[in-house]
């Protein structure tokens, strides 16, 4: 694999004249007169392309001619790359999805499995709270029969189906924060686990989804929505443990071509999100929100620039470095955040130090990128608007999250920002300045 990476890369690089883009060199684009006229990405033998047919039958040249003829198997829409279904839509753009891929795995039935099932359907919810109780009060930790460790066989086939399920979520955003709290017992699962692995692969099979990509004028806007989850948890020795996860979801945002959108709603592209643990210990709401921010406007400036060398092609390091300190990036960040305090942080004429000390230089960080403009916009978004909310919480509803899946994003109740030049509350038909 490696030595035919090497030549592919002769091959499309150096003969065809496509370059990498910076933070992902399995990106490549070419560019005539800093208009984009080839756009692909390679993972190994797999080579996914977009250009005109002409430029395509070039590029199928200069592969013939480092590989042989014959020796390259090219399909159209539709077609599968990487395990990712693309359909072509009759309006211009694509959906991708994993339908047929999620619909293959198989839950876990086992002796062990059905045994203990038996076993619970015919305890009675009483007898379970009579059993919960008594080991309470005798100080057990032993779990009950649902919670015992899983055999290795049993251990074994749930690893294998988690990292399968783990697969799906390249379509499947709606699944990260189970398949995340699972991955944590991946070596010691319990039989709860196995059940809870089963449910999930049942409700990603019974509710299937497809990634929307249409047809639009593009806003040069890259939409980002930050949300953390704070619990304070304490362990056996009274010791809280700080842990906190995030979430965030990245659009690119367009208007229809035909100019009609529907009210207070835009067309987007999803084009990335993130699922995972705050690596840094916090103690409070506050701080969590803070960190997860600071985390998404740094995914979303590789994103923004990335976007940026997809349309004018790829620049140099230092160019890079300059156009993200002077924001003169093509796509201006918005940035979305369901914690009122941290906007209010933020706006402040002088910045306070935070009761975790070490915050502020975060806080300090995120001002700066909104007095340069490189993050356009700060906003406050009530929380049955926070499309982030799927990614960081496992019981509630996925109807936001699934809308982005579809192209669609919507703010239905007002926001308040904070930006360069205005600190404002703005309703998607009304605007204040605030120096007026």
């Amino acid at each position: 694999p490696r030595c035919f990476s090497m030549q592919l890369t002769k091959a499309t690089d150096d003969t065809f004249g496509a370059k990498p883009t910076t933070y992902d060199p399995q990106l490549i684009v070419r560019h005539t007169n800093r208009a984009l006229n080839f756009i692909g990405t390679k993972h190994v033998d797999d080579i996914k392309v977009g250009c005109q047919p002409h430029v395509l039958q070039e590029f199928i040249g200069v592969l013939e001619k480092h590989f042989g003829k014959g020796e390259i198997d090219i399909t159209s829409s539709p077609f599968t790359n990487c395990g990712l279904r693309h359909i072509g839509l009759p309006c211009g753009g694509y959906t991708l999805d994993q339908i047929e891929y999620v619909n293959a795995l198989k839950p876990i039935v086992t002796e062990e499995v059905s045994t203990s099932k038996a076993k619970a359907l015919a305890t009675t919810s009483a007898e379970a709270d009579k059993r919960q109780l008594a080991s309470i009060e005798k100080g057990s930790k032993e779990a009950d029969e649902q919670s015992r460790l899983a055999s290795p066989r049993l251990a074994k086939l749930f690893l294998s189906l988690l990292m399968a399920l783990a697969y799906a979520l390249q379509t499947r955003p709606d699944l990260a924060i189970f398949v995340n709290a699972l991955q944590r017992y991946a070596q010691t699962p319990r039989l709860v686990h196995v059940k809870r692995l089963n449910a999930v692969v049942r409700w990603a099979q019974k509710h299937p989804i497809k990634l929307t990509y249409r047809k639009m004028k593009c806003l040069h806007v890259l939409e980002m929505f930050s949300d953390a989850a704070f619990k304070r948890e304490v362990d056996e020795n009274d010791h809280a443990s700080g842990r906190a996860s995030r979430g965030a979801v990245f659009m690119r945002t367009g208007t229809a071509m035909n100019g009609r959108n529907e009210p207070k709603t835009v067309l987007v592209h999803l084009i990335d999100w993130h699922c995972g643990s705050i690596k840094q210990v916090t103690r409070s709401t506050f701080t969590s929100e803070g960190l997860a921010c600071v985390a998404a406007v740094d995914q979303a400036i590789t994103l923004a620039t990335t976007l940026h060398e997809i349309e004018v092609g790829p620049v140099a390091i230092g160019q890079t470095k300059q156009l993200v300190e002077e924001a003169r990036l093509l796509y201006k960040i918005d940035g979305f955040v369901d914690a009122m305090s941290l906007i209010r942080a933020l706006a402040a004429s002088s910045i306070k130090v935070p009761q975790e000390k070490s915050f502020l230089l975060n806080l300090l960080w995120i001002a700066d990128h909104i007095r340069t403009g490189l993050l356009k916009s700060l906003s406050w978004s009530d929380t049955r608007d926070m499309i982030a909310d799927g990614l960081t919480k496992g019981s509630i509803d996925r109807a936001l999250l699934h809308r982005a899946c579809d192209g669609y994003r919507t703010l239905a109740h007002d926001i308040e920002s904070i930006s360069k030049h205005t600190t404002k509350t703005q309703s998607d038909n009304q605007t204040q300045e605030a120096d007026q």
